[in-house]
């Protein structure tokens, strides 16, 4: 956040190291929310709260990317900081939680490439000829698809890892496999996936 987008008077520009210290700051506050709320409400209703904020906040700040306050997108943009590093901590959470073990590592890493292949993709949107309102339009709907998609996966709370059934069906072979108590062996459970298959 630049104090007034001019130059000072030896031609740098400046920058308002107090509104960007209390914007980042919301990173902790964010973690802070996650870390009561993931155990009490569980993973997937503050995820989706938290979407549904990040795209109502990254909206607002694109649409008050002209105001002359500083204070008040200094406000907006924490709160905007703050509900993003939520959804971010939480999702890191869920998708470990959700996958079976055969799958963790793979399903983690290819999540998380997609991840950073949206922030990289994210700088071409904003440095270029969009005007910001169809920014903040456009993250809008982003988030709001995610939390969406979001929405559809299993709770975990209060699950053992490999408690969790990933569809609705009751003698599906990906049920049971994935439930499966945790003392049988992989060779065991992949022999039975794969007979229930055939």
């Amino acid at each position: 956040v630049t104090e007034d987008d001019t130059d000072d008077n030896n031609g740098h520009i400046t920058f308002n190291y107090r509104s960007i210290g209390i914007s980042c700051s919301a990173e902790i506050i964010g973690l802070t929310i996650v870390v009561l709320a993931v155990n009490r409400i569980g993973r997937i209703y503050p995820a989706v709260s938290f979407f549904g904020l990040g795209g109502v906040f990254s909206a607002v700040l694109s649409f008050s990317a002209s105001s002359q306050s500083v204070w008040l997108l200094t406000f907006v943009a924490f709160c905007t900081k703050c509900v993003e590093m939520g959804s971010s901590c939480l999702l890191w959470v869920i998708t470990v939680e959700i996958l079976p073990t055969e799958l963790r590592s793979t399903g983690h890493g290819s999540s998380n490439a997609i991840g950073k292949l949206g922030g990289a993709l994210c700088p071409f949107l904003i440095e270029g000829d969009i005007p910001f309102w169809i920014v903040g339009v456009i993250m809008f709907i982003v988030h709001f698809i995610t939390a969406f998609c979001v929405y559809h996966l299993p709770e975990t709370k209060s699950l053992e890892m490999g408690q969790i059934n990933l569809s609705n069906e009751k003698n599906d072979a990906k049920d049971i496999m994935i439930n499966e108590p945790s003392t049988t062996s992989d060779y065991e459970r992949h022999t039975r996936y794969s007979s229930e298959l055939l």
